[in-house]
């Protein structure tokens, strides 16, 4: 393979690391991330363990560090933490993980300074066996010193609640409460920041009954209270939806 002709495009990147299990309960991990094939070549390493206190629950940690070079004018110094536990036991299980994120733009560059934080989380709870709850909450905050990175904030937050009687396996029902807090803008057209900022407020409830093997009846009804930007710099407005649905399904049984 004749590596000069790989330059320009991204065609893969070199992966070397490797995993110790020091005991029982903690193992350690290292690798190193070499991208030389795409117009911007990236050399980053990355440590970390993870500890399992007990039967249900595990934390783990990892630090990554490195270099993203460009041409002479686009290179940056990256470096993140991150920090996450997970939790599994007969009725719930769960997980969570924080991260922050720098970056260090070289003097001139045509990229800015940036900081970020992340958190990402989930649970699913077994109340019995008939209803569950479901939850997940994501969330980011960056900070950058130019307009190459959009400065911002966005949390989604998601709760669930599911029902199936035992009496009554043909029944099945859903309610569902969602915010969304967008304060980034979405990029309409590959503009950043041109699309609507939003705050809202989501419920819904849906359920569903087998008739037989073939027939299923349907039905949702939905709530969106929201208050949006059309652009930045722009007021806030009121921008509220209602949804009402009724379906039938036929299902195809073969064999």
């Amino acid at each position: 393979m004749e590596l000069g002709g790989l330059h320009g495009s991204n065609r893969g990147e070199f992966l070397i690391g490797g995993r110790s299990q020091i005991n029982d309960s903690l193992s350690i991990f290292g690798e190193n991330r070499y991208d030389v094939f795409s117009s911007r070549r990236t050399l980053t390493s990355a440590y970390g363990l993870e500890y399992q206190a007990t039967s249900f629950m595990t934390y783990d940690a990892a630090l990554e560090f490195g270099q993203v070079a460009g041409t002479p004018v686009d290179d940056l110094d990256r470096f993140a933490l991150s920090l996450g536990l997970r939790y599994q036991s007969e009725d719930l299980t769960g997980r969570a993980r924080l991260e922050f994120r720098k970056d260090d733009a070289a003097p001139g560059s045509n990229y800015n300074d940036f900081d970020a934080i992340y958190f990402s989380s989930s649970a699913r709870y077994q109340i019995d066996e008939e209803r569950r709850l479901l939850f997940s909450l994501d969330a980011a905050k960056s900070k950058s010193d130019g307009s190459s990175v959009l400065d911002g904030s966005i949390a989604d937050l998601e709760i669930g609640y599911a029902y199936r009687p035992i009496w009554n396996e043909r029944l099945n029902v859903l309610a569902r409460y969602r915010y969304l807090r967008d304060m980034f803008g979405q990029e309409i057209d590959g503009v950043a920041g041109a699309g609507a900022r939003q705050e809202s407020h989501v419920f819904s409830l849906e359920g569903s009954y087998d008739l037989n093997r073939s027939w299923t009846l349907g039905g949702k009804i939905g709530g969106r209270f929201t208050e949006s930007s059309s652009a930045g710099g722009q007021p806030f407005g009121d921008n509220d939806a209602i949804l009402a649905i009724v379906n039938a399904r036929y299902h195809l049984v073969h064999e």
